[in-house]
């Protein structure tokens, strides 16, 4: 990263923000008895707020190659709390109309995506956070934590390592990170940006950071609620429930806990104004941030954030924890990630990807300027350490609190790993589940004795959930069991009869060229891997013609800008909503017959491993044809035989025409089989300008049965 900035903006002794300054003499002459040289908010670069946002041209680099591939006008502020005393500071990027034309970030910056997140793959960012280092501990530890739990919970923030230059000079090691504020929720979330309400909160202490004081007795009046009720009432649950999200409020408790964080720095966020029954319902859910103070063994977390003694804004989880529902949710979802996202192999390998992916380039870091808690290898061995040995530890303490006779193994397996998988409770068993193998069934989890789990069978396409066996029976797919003994359960999956899916489909759009007369035509939608193609035959000899010769753009094949909804099929374009404007068509102009030859549209359509096949289309006729000739190739000859319609009447008016081949032996599992269409009429050598339309070709099959009729092709 390329930050270009004018350099009294950081180092001017009255207005530069990356320097003590003018603040820092203020402070020691206003407080000479105070020692304390370490209080960032005596310098200058303790300045926040627009007042102290300055300019700054931003540029990113890919790695390999050095290849820049965004370059913005932008604004910076120094971010942070103690951080902004370190010499290496983090810093907070904003990108505005008032900097530049792009008042965006727009690059895929991170592989991973935000969970849940409805606005799937945004690459658009208006802020964003240089935060490689923290103060509270080693900021491995904070990077290692955000990763392992960044899949499953969208309160912790992407991170990706980089190398940031400040006017062309080596600045260090940083990590651009999202930037959780409005304008997240905004991109990411599609909510509304001034609909927005954030409580930041460190330790027992809240304060309103997006809205006004109206907003910030909102959050009061939900922690009140909790804390004033007895949440062991049902009834009095589900009106907290309706004001906090539980699963978001779990997910970042069990975070904690598990990291042993003595820095509890969350926010809490929602939607002011009811927008949707999604993230925008008005919920209060939570992020967190600041895992530099973990692996603090020496108090059990458990009993510490379940105490209902703590302070009024740290106390809502041990007043939760009195409502059954709310205990073995948060019970299961911990075992669930333990046995998923926090299993030793899947976070000791994140600890090593973490501090390997720095480790080129600490010793040009240390040149820069030394840092005391920085990727050491004192930090890996600790962070492994912890991965290996804290999972027994938390169970321990989770059976301890909750008076847990003991743990044991549930046993997940499947009739067969193509049709299906299992959901336990939160997690689905399958390979796109952090922590989950490749090969995954049978699967074992270690759960808590007399602790209900649910079970879900979630058949794959074209099969179907028929019972449970093993130790539970019934044919219900979700079923709640309570485990008392280690448990043998197995998902039961029978095959679908064949379903029809689209095959091959012609999307008849601008990528086909204007005004030049075609010859053959590509599928655009090839589900099966082949190759499909419109062959056309024109009765002129020499065709297809250039612009000098008289018969240019006779009896041609030709694009048509005349679109339709009839026949179109979203699942074979990305499912993309009919759009008028992008639609256009094919044609076939006059004369369709010259001496013995005639137009002819031939699709070669490789059924290989499919049957039933039948063929689609939008056609309508302006005159220059009345009748449309269907037939196929049987492996000697050109023949109808079998095809119910094989001549159709062609309308002025777009019209479905469908061609069933599935009663045809040579239509099924055969890589050669074609489907021809001619055309008759009053007069098929008339040379009138007049056209046939087609538009929206599909071409529909269902996997192939070996028992089915079939013909073996001679091309």
């Amino acid at each position: 990263i390329s930050l270009q900035i004018q350099e009294n903006y950081l180092f001017d002794y009255n207005d530069g923000i990356y320097t003590s300054g003018v603040d820092f003499d203020t402070g020691r002459q206003n407080n000479p008895d105070n020692n304390q040289w370490y209080r960032p908010e005596w310098n200058n670069y303790w300045r926040s707020g627009s007042e102290w946002e300055y300019p700054v041209n931003v540029e990113f680099f890919e790695p390999e190659g050095l290849t820049s591939v965004m370059g913005v006008n932008a604004g910076f502020r120094i971010h942070g709390n103690n951080s902004r005393a370190l010499a290496i500071k983090n810093l907070r990027l904003y990108a505005r109309s008032e900097y530049d034309d792009v008042n965006v970030f727009q690059h895929n910056l991170f592989e991973e995506a935000i969970p849940g997140a409805p606005v799937a793959n945004n690459t658009e960012f208006k802020r964003l956070m240089l935060r490689g280092d923290g103060t509270g501990g080693p900021v491995s530890y904070d990077v290692v934590f955000n990763r392992v739990m960044q899949p499953m919970f969208n309160g912790v923030t992407r991170i990706k390592q980089a190398i940031h230059f400040i006017n062309g000079e080596y600045w260090g090691i940083t990590a651009i990170r999202d930037r959780f504020d409005n304008r997240h929720y905004e991109l990411n979330f599609g909510l509304n940006e001034d609909n927005i309400i954030q409580v930041s909160c460190q330790g027992g202490n809240c304060d309103i950071d997006e809205g006004d004081n109206t907003d910030y007795q909102s959050f009061i009046a939900m922690r009140d609620f909790i804390l004033q009720n007895d949440m062991a009432d049902d009834s009095q649950y589900a009106q907290a429930a309706d004001m906090l999200d539980m699963d978001s409020f779990i997910d970042h408790i069990i975070l904690e806990i598990y990291a042993a964080n003595d820095s509890y720095e969350r926010t809490f966020w929602r939607a002011r104004d009811v927008e949707n029954d999604g993230y925008g319902d008005g919920k209060w859910r939570l992020s967190v941030q600041d895992f530099e103070a973990s692996l603090k063994d020496n108090i059990n977390w458990m009993e510490y954030y379940s105490s209902l003694t703590n302070p009024p804004n740290e106390a809502m989880f041990g007043n939760l924890l009195a409502n059954e529902d709310f205990r073995n949710a948060f019970i299961n979802r911990f075992a669930d990630l333990m046995n998923t996202a926090y299993i030793t192999a899947r976070f000791n390998n994140v600890v090593d990807e973490t501090l390997d992916e720095v480790a080129p380039y600490l010793a040009e870091d240390l040149n820069r300027f030394p840092r005391a808690a920085f990727y050491k290898e004192s930090e890996k061995t600790a962070l492994l350490n912890w991965g290996t040995n804290r999972p027994a530890i938390q169970r321990d303490q989770i059976k301890d609190h909750f008076d847990i006779a003991s743990t044991l193994d549930v046993t997940l397996n499947v009739s067969d790993a193509n049709a299906g998988i299992i959901k336990m409770n939160t997690v689905t068993i399958e390979p796109a589940t952090p922590g989950v193998p490749e090969n995954p069934y049978p699967w074992t989890g270690i759960y808590f004795n007399n602790i209900p789990v649910t079970i879900e069978a979630m058949a794959n396409p074209g099969y179907t959930f028929t019972h449970w066996s093993g130790d539970v029976s019934g044919t219900d797919p979700i079923l709640t069991v309570t485990p008392t003994a280690n448990m043998q359960i197995q998902a039961n999956f029978e095959a679908d009869a064949a379903a029809e899916q689209v095959v091959y489909f012609w999307m008849m759009d601008s990528a086909i060229p204007n005004d030049t007369p075609l010859q053959t035509l590509d599928a655009t939608y090839e589900a099966n891997g082949l190759d499909a193609v419109i062959v056309y035959n024109s009765c002129l000899t020499g065709y297809p013609f250039t612009e000098a010769d008289p018969n240019w753009r006779k009896a041609s094949m030709e694009r048509r800008n005349l679109p339709t909804p009839v026949n179109y099929r979203p699942e074979a374009n990305n499912d993309t909503p009919y759009t008028d404007g992008i639609m256009k068509g094919i044609q076939i102009k006059q004369p369709f017959r010259s001496g013995e030859q005639e137009n002819t549209m031939e699709l070669n359509i490789p059924t290989t491993d499919l049957q039933d096949i039948k063929v689609s289309f939008a056609t309508n006729s302006d005159g220059a044809a009345d009748t449309l000739l269907a037939d196929y190739w049987d492996g000697t000859q050109w023949t109808s035989t079998g095809l119910e319609n094989a001549s159709v009447t062609l309308a002025a008016e777009y019209e479905l025409k469908e061609f069933d081949l599935s009663g045809i032996g040579a239509a099924n599992n055969n890589p050669g089989f074609k489907v021809r269409f001619r055309f008759d009429g009053t007069d098929m050598f008339a040379d009138e300008g007049k056209r046939v339309h087609f538009n929206n070709i599909a071409v529909t099959g269902t996997e192939f049965l070996y028992n089915a009729p079939q013909q073996k092709v001679t091309e």
